[in-house]
């Protein structure tokens, strides 16, 4: 391979005086095949030479494909209708009705806010309605701080706790578990 001579494209199309359509039938029939060197696509020399000779004997093979530049062939126009005589009679059909579609009607987006989203009442004396049983826990957790502060005092005073606060501790803690 290193002795062997490539032609360029253009170089096989004038050698073999085919078209670019022709040449690319030879390489799809695997009669020649291309090698790509620097970009581009050559031939092997004796390839061409080989088909050179096959084509001096045979006629050459038919074009699949018009050259390049050749106006595409000219198809005849389709017959053009004649014209009705004047008088004819031609039943021309409505239309058909097409079908009714039914539609169901969209519920309109509420007007009214949903509850998470509105705003909590207040009462007649001006507090917040905090509901009864975050009122009853809230009632709830400041006796249990007043009896941690009462029982800190006692304890760091060095006094004994009184027992009505040694009663609620008691119970307290046995609200707990």
């Amino acid at each position: 391979m290193v002795g062997e001579n490539f032609l360029t494209e253009e170089e096989v199309l004038k050698e073999l005086k085919i078209n670019k359509a022709q040449l690319e039938e030879f390489i799809k029939s695997g009669k020649i095949l291309p090698s790509y060197q620097e970009g581009q696509r050559k031939f092997k020399a004796t390839e061409v030479e080989n088909i050179k000779v096959s084509l001096s004997a045979a006629p050459p093979p038919p074009v699949t494909t018009p050259p390049v530049g050749t106006p595409p062939p000219v198809e005849s126009a389709p017959p053009t209708p004649q014209a009705e005589d004047v008088g004819s009679t031609r039943v021309i059909e409505p239309p058909k009705k097409a079908p009714k579609l039914k539609v169901k009607q969209q519920t309109p987006p509420p007007t009214e806010k949903p509850g998470f989203l509105k705003e909590p009442t207040k009462s007649k004396a001006g507090a917040p309605n905090i509901g009864k049983l975050n009122g009853i826990l809230l009632i709830v957790s400041l006796v249990i701080l007043l009896l941690s502060v009462g029982s800190l005092y006692f304890t760091w005073k060095g006094n004994a706790l009184p027992n009505f606060l040694l009663t609620l501790l008691n119970a307290i803690s046995q609200l707990g578990g």
